[in-house]
């Protein structure tokens, strides 16, 4: 979250001090302030934006941090880049207690901890930490991802998350169900302290059935479970899970291959766009009462720095930004809006008016609000504003480079009692008809050119919104089928229609976004000017 400065010394008493917050009460759901201190947001005692990096912290001064094996190599290049200590001394010195324990040390116990960098708590951590009234501030800071690991010798490479499921409820039993060979499934589970339990009963489970394992199918330690795997007796039978980052960076063992679930392969990539399914944030946490100048809470700002976010991507983990930016517009003024990640303790979500230090938990249902693509706020809809009788002329260019150009005229409409009298002038009724710019005088086929006007004001079926070029290419769009400029009373639009992966698809020019069109639609389009004339 990278425009975000959470500290709870600075929070507001509520929601309402912002003038939007009226916007915001459309959505239903409860605002609350991060803590209640005074309505004035407290300078803090230092700029941490203002230092050099590597001169944050000496060793002696970097906060004892705490937290999940599968952090290790963030929390080390975090005392690294803000002390100047060597990377290897850095890992040396780190060391940690596991999700669980972090989480209920920290929060239930006198510990020296200072900071967790840290997997989501279990369930029933959560729960004592909620029996206790404990308040801890947390945001996200990056994404893992859940991911399943058989044996290199095991043909199935990909697994949906539904099979997943009935294997580890224990409804799928042989590997051949799911095209393997003939061989008896062997699923290994972590304890329930475990982070990696953890997730895997949240993004998979989901509260559906879960068999038991056997104690020696439940290793304690996840280098344990993968070794079992590597290892296991029945190796080739084998699956088991851990998170991303300690499979890619902390235990890689030969022997072993990631399984693609739902036919997406887990990878940086992958897990920064969500295109993996099993894909969740892992935490930076402090106390809220700890001081702006504390060295806890001078870190927990930096991880907001470019600094801070570099450092994370450094560390070959997906750093997490906002999101969601709005921007509010009334007869006022205009307030912008940032809403960051989830707390990992209450679910809600972080909210900051630009320009303020303060911020606030809002419930998830606001953001929500704010994460509906066009298509779903407004059914269906024309992405260019279009409608027929507005257009005023049409240019388009197809995939051969012949361009055809059409002209809306106003000609007098011909009559068999017409006359040549100024009366009869006076009365002349005038229609409009579609003309080419180069051949006006040519009549063109009406059917036709209603239908390209027709698709040029059409609504879309759908709407996505491409994560890189590579969406665009496989979209169609280096090549695209044909590119319209359409021009109206109040502006030009261009607009282009390509084929590719499961469709055809439109875009216009200055909106990121892919929109889904019927192929009728871009049909209507790819007519040559001789194919405009009647036949």
């Amino acid at each position: 979250m990278k425009n975000a400065k959470i500290s709870r010394r600075s929070f507001l008493l509520g929601l309402a001090a912002c003038s939007a917050a009226g916007v915001l009460s459309a959505c239903k759901g409860s605002e609350t302030p991060a803590s209640s201190a005074s309505a004035t947001p407290e300078a803090p005692a230092s700029s941490v934006s203002e230092l050099p990096s590597e001169m944050l912290f000496s060793e002696e001064d970097f906060p004892k941090l705490d937290g999940s094996t599968a952090c290790i190599p963030l929390m080390a290049q975090m005392m690294a880049d803000t002390t100047g200590m060597d990377l290897e001394q850095a890992q040396s010195i780190i060391s940690v207690s596991t999700t669980a324990y972090a989480w209920e040390n920290f929060g239930l116990y006198d510990t020296d901890t200072q900071m967790l960098v840290v997997y989501e708590a279990p369930d029933y951590v959560k729960k004592e930490l909620e029996d206790a009234n404990v308040q801890l501030e947390s945001k996200p800071i990056g994404r893992d991802a859940l991911v399943f690991i058989v044996n290199e010798n095991n043909p199935v490479k990909s697994l949906t998350q539904q099979q997943l499921k009935d294997i580890y409820a224990g409804k799928i039993t042989n590997w051949k169900e799911v095209g393997g060979e003939d061989l008896d499934i062997v699923p290994f589970q972590r304890g329930e302290d475990s982070g990696s339990q953890t997730l895997f009963k949240k993004l998979l489970i989901q509260g559906g059935e879960l068999m038991d394992p056997p104690t020696e199918l439940a290793p304690a330690a996840m280098g344990e479970l993968v070794d079992s795997i590597a290892a296991y007796n029945n190796s080739a039978n084998a699956i088991g899970f851990s998170v991303y980052y300690y499979i890619d960076q902390m235990y890689s063992q030969p022997g072993l291959r990631l399984l693609a679930v739902d036919d997406a392969t887990p990878s940086n990539d992958t897990i920064a766009d969500e295109s993996y399914p099993l894909c969740n944030e892992f935490y930076a946490v402090i106390h809220p009462d700890a001081a702006a100048d504390s060295p806890e809470h001078i870190l927990y700002d930096w991880l907001d720095t470019d600094a801070g976010q570099d450092c994370i991507k450094k560390s070959g983990y997906v750093a997490v930004g906002p999101q969601a930016t709005v921007t509010i517009t009334t007869d006022s003024g205009e307030e912008t809006l940032v809403f960051g990640a989830r707390n990992a303790v209450t679910g809600d979500v972080y909210l900051q008016k630009a320009g303020e230090s303060a911020v606030y938990t809002v419930a998830s249902s606001k953001l929500n609000c704010f994460l509906k693509d066009k298509a779903a706020l407004f059914g269906a809809f024309s992405p260019a504003g279009l409608t027929s009788s507005a257009i005023e002329a049409v240019s388009y260019t197809l995939a051969d480079g012949e361009t055809v150009s059409l002209k809306a005229m106003s000609e007098p409409v011909e009559s068999a009692g017409s006359g040549t009298s100024e009366a009869a002038s006076d009365s002349t009724a005038y229609q409009t008809v579609w003309r080419l710019e180069n051949d006006p005088t040519a009549d063109l086929d009406t059917d036709k050119t209603d239908a390209i006007l027709t698709a040029l004001s059409s609504y879309v079926s759908g709407q996505i919104t491409p994560a890189d070029g590579a969406d665009l290419a496989a979209a169609g769009f280096d090549t695209p089928l044909v590119t319209v400029q359409v021009t109206t009373a109040e502006k030009t639009v261009t607009l282009r229609y390509a084929s590719g992966m499961d469709g055809y698809y439109l875009m216009v020019e200055g909106d990121g976004s892919l929109y889904t069109v019927d192929q009728s639609t871009v049909q209507a389009l790819l007519l040559p000017e001789n194919a405009l004339k009647p036949e």
